[in-house]
């Protein structure tokens, strides 16, 4: 079972995309759901932003999550969808997605 928090589109919330070497804070809609699992599982940051003509991300690039100054979620983005109106839902998952990776290279 998952722990759930959601956090208020607050000015205490920063949520911040890196793209090679710029960072974006962008526009949030509806807020920002993080879901802890309480073992073994990677966390999972949802959240939907409004595109403009400045943003520019991709899969793979980073998402820092702050709640007053502190770092409360790091973790990659692994899905985002685009609708009618320009808004895109992204999901992102922390580092713990990696480590339970099973593929091996030689």
């Amino acid at each position: 079972m998952a722990d759930e928090l959601v956090l208020a589109n607050d000015r205490d919330v920063r949520l911040v995309i890196a793209h090679w070497e710029d960072f974006y804070e962008p526009v949030v809609l509806d807020g920002i759901t993080w879901e802890i699992e309480r073992r073994g599982a990677p966390s999972k940051l949802e959240f939907t932003i409004v595109m403009d003509d400045i943003l520019e991300f991709c899969e793979g690039n980073s998402v820092r999550l702050y709640y007053k100054g502190v770092g409360i979620f790091y973790g990659y983005i692994f899905q985002k969808k685009r609708d009618k109106e320009n808004h895109i839902k992204i999901v992102a998952y922390d580092q713990l997605r990696y480590f339970k990776n099973k593929d091996t290279y030689v």
